[in-house]
């Protein structure tokens, strides 16, 4: 096999290409039809010349056609952590009793906020005992609707009420962890109803965590710099 030699970090046709190229350009040589007389005289007395302005507008037209499947494909998330462990439910988990507004110094788990959204949402979903599972956390590169992110996260992205409590748990008085501290959302995809999702966004305030969701279909755009956090693996079990 003939090796090809590299122009930057794009590789030289190889041998065995270029005369397939040409006898190409001869196979469709009609639509030469389009040269004046002159035009065509110039090019065969100076072939080299011709090939040079041949090969740059194949680069520019290469280039443009892969900075466009660049950008359609653009990553929009960036992989922080793929190994975070949500513990096993041993009973029934009922979200009005694990999402209660409490700042005080004997505060499990401090909460300074919980909106009318969550309550009405989620206030009467109880979660059976299940095994547990893993998420990912992963950093948002810019600034981003619910629906792209979900689109990249795809086919799996939904959590649960009892993780986000969990992760809340292992930093109840807002200390470094899993979880952003700095003002930032931290965003979890979980289901009100089967097949009715929401967003939920976790974030440290001065006194506690602040825990608010929205619709999904909301067309409000989350930070750069937001973590979102999606299930590796494991099914959802509601009452």
């Amino acid at each position: 096999m003939q090796k090809s030699e590299k122009i930057g970090d794009a590789k030289m046709a190889t041998k065995n290409q270029i005369p397939k190229l040409a006898g190409t350009l001869v196979e469709h040589q009609e639509h030469f039809d389009g040269l004046t007389t002159e035009e065509a005289q110039w090019v065969i007395f100076n072939p080299k010349e011709a090939i040079g302005i041949f090969k740059a507008g194949v680069r520019t037209r290469v280039a443009a056609v892969t900075k466009k499947v660049d950008k359609t494909v653009a990553k929009i998330l960036e992989l922080v952590n793929d190994e975070i462990r949500i513990p096993a439910l041993q009973e029934a988990f009922g979200m009005k009793d694990h999402f209660q507004v409490d700042t005080s110094l004997t505060a499990k788990v401090k909460i300074s906020f919980v909106s009318d959204s969550v309550r009405d949402e989620f206030g009467s979903q109880v979660v059976v005992p299940r095994d547990g599972y893993a998420v990912s956390a992963r950093r948002l590169l810019k600034r981003s609707a619910d629906r792209p992110i979900l689109t990249e996260l795809r086919p799996v992205y939904k959590t649960d009420m009892p993780a986000v409590k969990s992760l809340m748990a292992q930093q109840p008085n807002g200390e470094p962890g899993v979880l952003l501290t700095d003002g930032q959302a931290n965003i979890f995809y979980v289901e009100k109803s089967a097949g009715v999702l929401r967003a939920v966004r976790v974030r440290w305030s001065d006194d506690g965590w602040d825990v608010r969701s929205s619709s999904v279909k909301y067309p409000g755009e989350w930070n750069a710099g937001s973590q979102v956090f999606s299930r590796n693996s494991s099914v959802l079990k509601l009452l």
